[in-house]
């Protein structure tokens, strides 16, 4: 080899590249140190009374539209003042500070008009977080205007996921004021959708029956044409009898008259029923989709493991879940995004208490970790508030807390809150509209009937709001369905109780309601389509019976039991598919403000 060839590959050798992360950020703050000072600025925004300074290059590197504008033959590339319409100024200013700095601060107030200059300018990552922020806050009061401005301005992805959520939440949709506004052309898309999530047919009839009365002058003209994309052959005979037969719309057309007897011909002449395939004999994909009331609990019986059940309303069957990483026990549980957290609780293994967080992914059936609390905790109160999780009091494993974190799924980041006037374990806590309620428990000393409530809006407590409660509970379980709070057994100091209180959060009134079958405090419950579940818990040792409360009919009934008694059990309710792959699910509140960066 020659001396030439060594010194050839010695300088191949002999390269290091050297990459900064921080570069690009000071850059760009840098850049918007300019802009904010005006220097070498080379053109002017207006929009509408608002002239904001920038630089040419910096729109045409974040915007194809402003690029298209800048660098070609347009009028606008040669003018020193560009007017724009179709955009508000404070939206401008929040766009143009995202091209410069990389963050937004999006709310209720701001998201539709950002997204609409978004759009207009081609901005696509201030357009995206727009519908990351829209897509996060998905609930069933809201989900139609959703998914109706996802239409307009394009946003594909959040459209398909504001309709796979109207599909799976339908019945609870159908009862919104939204859904009594829908237009003739949504709803006959809707309505003809093999993708609707009901137990039965009868309530996209009632849903019909419903939207019709909102207006009936105007829309009664309609329902024969409607009435064809109610699938009544798949409707009970009785419910025909019963319901269908007898409501006076019927009456409008021939039509409907025929439409009800071929679903009464098909129930008498089943042997004829091939002769009937038409679309109205075909099953919509009910169970395709299906809320499963998720059971876990911990360690009641000082066993090394804890219970992970996932019980089929429908099918009522309890199935396995899978086992958690690390057992543990007087945790908390809550549905984020169709996604199930577990925050802290007590494990027996090395008889510690816990700040790990995990999170279980429904699509990939996984366990995975999420960044740990601010502290450790466990029998504390734990609730999803506008796309928040909220842990608060508890015991740290020394006293009785206090204190009170949330966590943003977005930021992926605990923020400390302000910490209850009293403190608090073996509490339930439970949302309503804006509010956080903390429900009995014990400070210590003594078990308490008291409730505070938190304003997440303006991290505030009040300890006199809510009037008490008629009995004294530790470890009680409760749940929020309408305008009313159920607060369920618990212990008082000398027994398990069954008893059940209702408070109603528009009278602030208590009502006692009927009692459970079994005594059960430090259970979990859980509500859906009007029945409150309730499972396992204790009464002197550790319990595997379930029963359900029927909000319609004011009665409980007995469900099969959990296949493992277990104490400290909490629930809560998680969309699943039959098949592998399973749909977004949003989230159950508005929220207030999210900040992209």
């Amino acid at each position: 080899m020659t001396g030439q060839e060594d010194e050839t590959d010695f300088k191949l050798d002999d390269t290091f590249t050297f990459f900064d992360e921080k570069y690009s950020r000071m850059m760009m703050r840098r850049i918007n140190e300019l802009r904010q000072h005006g220097a070498m600025c080379d053109v002017i925004i207006k929009v509408e009374d608002a002239q904001f300074l920038a630089h040419r290059n910096i729109l045409s590197a974040s915007s194809d539209y402003f690029l298209a504008m800048f660098n070609g033959n347009m009028k606008e590339s040669k003018q020193e003042i560009i007017t724009i319409t179709g955009v508000n100024g404070e939206s401008m200013k929040s766009i143009l500070n995202f091209i410069y700095t990389g963050e937004i601060v999006l709310d209720w107030n701001n998201v539709e008009l950002i997204l609409q200059g978004a759009n207009l300018m081609l901005v696509q990552s201030v357009k995206d977080a727009c519908c990351r922020f829209l897509e996060s806050r998905l609930n069933v009061t809201n989900c139609l205007g959703i998914q109706s401005f996802a239409e307009t301005y394009a946003c594909h992805e959040l459209w398909h996921i504001s309709s796979d959520y109207i599909y799976m939440n339908f019945v609870h949709v159908s009862e919104s004021e939204e859904f009594k506004s829908i237009s003739l052309k949504n709803l006959n898309i809707l309505l003809a959708s093999d993708d609707i999530s009901v137990e039965n047919e009868e309530k996209i009839y009632e849903a019909l029956i419903g939207w019709i009365y909102h207006d009936l002058p105007k829309r009664r003209e309609h329902f024969p044409d409607l009435l064809e994309l109610i699938r009544l052959p798949l409707v009970s005979p009785y419910y025909l009898v019963d319901v269908v037969e007898k409501e006076e719309l019927m009456s409008l057309a021939p039509k409907c008259r025929e439409l009800l007897l071929e679903a009464q011909h098909f129930h008498m002449l089943p042997d004829r029923r091939a002769s009937l395939d038409n679309g109205r004999t075909r099953p919509r994909n009910y169970e395709r989709f299906h809320e499963v009331l998720i059971a876990i609990g911990g360690n009641g019986d000082f066993t090394n493991f804890t219970t992970a059940f996932s019980f089929n309303v429908i099918t009522n069957q309890w199935n396995d879940l899978p086992k958690l990483p690390k057992d543990r026990g007087y945790h908390g549980l809550s549905n984020l995004g169709g996604q199930l957290y577990i925050t802290g609780g007590y494990s027996t293994i090395n008889s510690e208490t816990l700040d790990t967080v995990m999170r279980y992914d429904v699509r990939e059936k996984q366990w995975h970790n999420v960044p740990s609390m601010n502290s450790r905790r466990s029998k504390h109160g734990m609730v999803e508030v506008d796309g928040n999780i909220f842990v608060v009091g508890g015991f740290d494993g020394t006293s009785t807390v206090s204190s009170m974190e949330s966590y943003n799924v977005q930021t992926n980041r605990w923020k400390t809150r302000a910490p209850m006037p009293t403190r608090r374990r073996c509490v339930c806590a439970v949302a309503h509209n804006k509010f956080l309620y903390i429900i009995g428990g014990h400070d210590g000393s003594s078990i308490l009937n008291t409730v505070e409530r938190y304003d997440t809006t303006r991290d505030i407590w009040n300890s006199t709001e809510v009037q008490p409660m008629r009995d004294r509970r530790s470890f009680p379980c409760a749940v929020v369905t309408e305008d009313n709070m159920y607060v369920m057994g618990g212990y008082d100091g000398n027994d398990t109780l069954r008893t059940v209180e209702m408070y109603n959060f528009t009278t602030n009134q208590w009502t006692s309601m009927p009692s459970m079958y079994v005594p059960r405090s430090n259970a979990g419950a859980a509500v859906f389509n009007k029945k409150i579940y309730l499972v396992a818990g204790w009464d002197g040792i550790s319990l595997n019976s379930v029963e359900c409360f029927d909000l319609s009919t004011r009665e409980w009934q007995r469900l099969p039991s959990l296949p493992r008694p277990t104490t400290g059990v909490r629930c809560c309710f998680l969309s699943f598919q039959s098949s592998n792959e399973q749909k977004p699910k949003g989230k159950n509140g508005k929220g207030h403000f999210c900040i992209i960066c």
